[in-house]
Parts: structure tokens; C-alpha cells; sequence
């Protein structure tokens, strides 16, 4: 995973297939730790991008953020 946006698309996938039971019950456990994860990402990226406004600097395109 290069950027934010691959990381949320990956964290959502596991998501689905959690839904779609091709991953174990025991495994559905995880669901809430994907979950949190793509908001603590979004929420990363999206006060950087604040910040980076509020400095006069170069705000990436939502989701291009370097990891």
C-alpha cells in the first residue's frame, strides 16, 4: 500500500468479506478494528489537510496522502 486511499479500500474489502462469510466467524471479531481504523485514517488525513491549508502550503487530493 502506497497511499491512504489503498488503505481504506484494503480495511473495507476485509470488511465485505467478513459480511460475505468468506472469512471465518471467529475472524468477524476483527470487523470493529477495520472499522476504526479506516476513521482514525480519514481523520488523519483530513487534519493534515486542515493544517496544511491553514499554513499556506500544498493540500494532497483526499486519499493521496503518503503513508
Amino acid at each position: 500500500m502506497k497511499n491512504t486511499k489503498e488503505l481504506r479500500k484494503f480495511l473495507s474489502e476485509t470488511m465485505v468479506m467478513i459480511r460475505d462469510g468468506d472469512v471465518s466467524p471467529s475472524d468477524g471479531r476483527n470487523i470493529v478494528g477495520a472499522a476504526n481504523q479506516i476513521n482514525l485514517s480519514m481523520n488523519a488525513e483530513l487534519k493534515k489537510q486542515k493544517l496544511d491549508h491553514e499554513m499556506g502550503k500544498k493540500v494532497d487530493k483526499f486519499g493521496g496522502m503518503s503513508l
